[in-house]
């Protein structure tokens, strides 16, 4: 497949600001010198200024498009706005604190949306000038019992449930939420854009998106803009910073979405760290489809002991479901005659296990999918041990 590029851009570049000119005017001129042909749109949010306006009529001279939304009228609100004026197919929606630089490659984003019909957003990845320093947002959402948990797309490639796609040397992965650096499908609905939500707006768009639409949101590596998050002033933070917005903010998304609480774990958390004597991953391609909780009657009822351990213990402890791993069952059992047993026993199962051989002096009960299974005890000095900061999954956590 060919990579996209050159005049006459299927890419409109849609630009929200709001009270951070300088940051404004520094994006705009690395637009104009990095890719000139592309054509501008900015919805202004913030105050007029005979600077700004001098700016502003530059531009629309040059042919591109400017509009006052009116006073702090909300990022999504822009966006619905910028999406209406919008003329191309694909709009590379973007903050006025980003600036363009020679890694930034907009075609990249443009080539995976037109070879992958199934991606609605392409996002690269951002560079923070002043700490010099390389971010990458890249996140699932995991939903369970009314919870919504943030899990690193890195988790799952490690995995190796997630796999890198490639189109002419361009790799990415598809995932659930990327950086206000990306390129969106015009035709994706207006519904994801609500105009209630100010200061939560990325989350509530991209997990929007998830629930509203079949499009998927795709993550790169080969393309990087820079951000410059401290330019920032005081006037900003009032409207942007407040803590009685972001409340309001943050019971109108729970509401929205019907739920209870919202989870930014640390990515330490996703990282194990015990060693155990052995272990062995069994996936067994059958006809036959097995359910969770028959599996688990299965092994309780073959008397066979084992103990339930690393990522489906603190399931079970937080869910009493498989949710992290919902396809496979961690299971420890204390010697080889027992771990052939289990073998034996799951022969010719479709699902995925991982059995490993360590000893516990002790165990408790934990319920999974209804059923009493063993879990290490103490199970907090096991998770501790296991899962850094694992508390906070579950615990606590904010809407981003």
């Amino acid at each position: 497949m060919k990579r996209i590029e050159g005049k006459n851009s299927k890419i409109g570049v849609g630009i929200v600001t709001f009270l951070r000119d300088n940051c404004l005017f520094c994006l705009v001129d690395s637009l104009r010198k990095y890719y000139p042909e592309l054509r501008i749109y900015i919805v202004d949010q913030g105050k007029e200024t005979p600077q700004k306006n001098n700016f502003y009529n530059h531009l629309i001279k040059e042919g591109h498009v400017v509009k006052y939304i009116g006073f702090d009228a909300g990022i999504l609100r822009a966006k619905k706005f910028l999406k209406k004026i919008i003329k191309e197919p694909y709009i590379l929606f973007l903050e006025d604190d980003l600036e363009v630089s020679k890694d930034t490659d907009v075609y990249a984003l443009l080539t995976i949306l037109e070879n992958d019909k199934s991606v609605g957003v392409a996002g690269g990845k951002r560079f923070f000038p002043r700490g010099k320093r390389e971010e990458i947002y890249n996140y699932f959402f995991l939903e369970a019992d009314k919870k919504l948990i943030y899990v690193p797309a890195d988790y799952y490639l490690n995995l190796r449930i997630l796999k890198w796609r490639e189109i002419d040397n361009i790799r990415y992965i598809y995932t659930d939420i990327v950086e206000a650096f990306a390129l969106w499908r015009k035709e994706i609905p207006d519904e994801v854009f609500d105009e209630n939500i100010k200061t939560l707006d990325h989350s509530f768009l991209f997990f929007s998106l998830k629930k509203k639409t079949k499009w998927k949101v795709a993550y790169t590596p080969n393309s990087m803009i820079l951000h410059h998050h401290e330019r920032v002033n005081p006037e900003y933070l009032k409207y942007r910073c407040n803590e009685d917005r972001r409340e309001r903010d943050r019971i109108y998304f729970l509401k929205h979405f019907n739920l209870e609480k919202v989870f930014y774990p640390p990515s330490s958390l996703f990282k194990t760290k015990k060693k155990v004597e052995r272990i062995e991953k069994i996936k067994v391609d059958s006809n036959e489809k097995v359910e969770v909780s028959s599996l688990l009657e299965k092994l309780l009822n073959s008397g066979i002991f084992f103990v339930i351990v690393k990522e489906s213990c603190l399931d079970a402890i937080r869910f009493k479901k498989l949710v992290l791993k919902p396809d496979t069952l961690h299971i420890a059992v204390a010697n080889n005659e027992n771990f052939q047993k289990i073998k034996n026993l799951i022969k010719g199962i479709n699902f995925n296990f991982e059995i490993s051989i360590e000893k516990f002096r002790k165990t408790k009960k934990a319920t999974l999918y209804g059923f009493d299974i063993n879990v290490p005890y103490p199970v907090v000095r096991y998770l501790n041990k296991n899962f850094l900061s694992w508390k906070q999954y579950g615990l606590k956590g904010e809407v981003r």
